[in-house]
């Protein structure tokens, strides 16, 4: 249980506009970013409607720090400094600004926490820290378990198998390992088609013949045609393991697309 007397311990860091998207098409508003610094991190809040039709004037919420070899803010890495409350109070005192500045495009917001515990975390806190009104606006949209079966990814390994241009295949079965070695990105690619909300994620660090490896993230696991059940972690991939037993470290250049 947190006591508000815990609460007053820790205040807000400092925050600021970082970057504005409109759309080409009809000029409404796609994207906002703010950032705020902490001791130790940087981190980003972005606001994206993109995911929506322009007239829902709904915006999805991430939040996430943006390491320096990714492409994009990394919402899975928890922040570990301690500053729970005084992050998420800062937060909330973005979306306020958010709201402030943009209300006339704005009409509901949409936070997906991106594991069990964010998701708790936001449960608790951002009740505590939000305005009331625009806590009515506000969607917690609570990680659900992923459904992803092994038939599953067996159906898309035989997609991905069978849709190749090619009249005389050089194997007898279209096996997890074959499609690993050099068609892994045609899987993830099948993947997100059935499952729009996957991510994409990439590495050049090669095995072998390979040109490296693309996999996918769903729903707090990560899948290639390797892991059937998925995995937890991106680095218990057989793929990344193989990649760790050669080079002695994980790949640095990691891609989320």
């Amino acid at each position: 249980m947190i006591k508000f007397a815990d609460l007053l311990k820790e205040s807000l860091f400092p925050f600021h506009e970082d970057d504005t998207t409109f759309d080409e098409m009809d000029d409404s508003l796609l994207a906002v970013d703010y950032v705020f610094d902490t001791p130790e991190s940087s981190y980003t809040v972005t606001f994206y409607s993109g995911e929506y039709n322009p007239q829902d004037k709904t915006f999805a919420i991430s939040f996430g720090e943006k390491p320096q070899h990714l492409s994009k803010i990394d919402t899975f890495k928890m922040t570990g400094e301690g500053k729970v409350y005084s992050i998420v109070q800062t937060i909330c005192k973005i979306i306020e600004e958010f709201v402030s500045e943009y209300g006339d495009d704005v009409e509901k917001l949409v936070i997906s926490p991106t594991s069990d515990k964010r998701g708790r975390v936001y449960k608790e806190l951002i009740p505590k820290y939000l305005n009331p009104a625009i806590m009515k606006m506000l969607t917690l949209d609570l990680i659900k378990e992923s459904t992803i079966t092994p038939d599953d990814i067996n159906r898309i390994l035989k997609r991905t198998g069978e849709e190749q241009d090619l009249t005389e295949p050089t194997w007898d079965e279209f096996t997890p390992e074959l499609c690993n070695d050099g068609f892994c990105d045609i899987f993830a690619e099948k993947f997100r088609e059935e499952y729009p909300g996957a991510e994409m994620w990439s590495t050049y660090w090669s095995v072998g013949m390979t040109m490296g490896h693309v996999w996918v993230k769903y729903k707090g696991k990560y899948y290639d045609a390797e892991t059937p059940n998925g995995v937890d972690d991106w680095k218990e991939l057989p793929y990344i393991q193989k990649v760790f037993k050669v080079r002695g470290q994980y790949p640095d250049d990691i891609e989320i697309f």
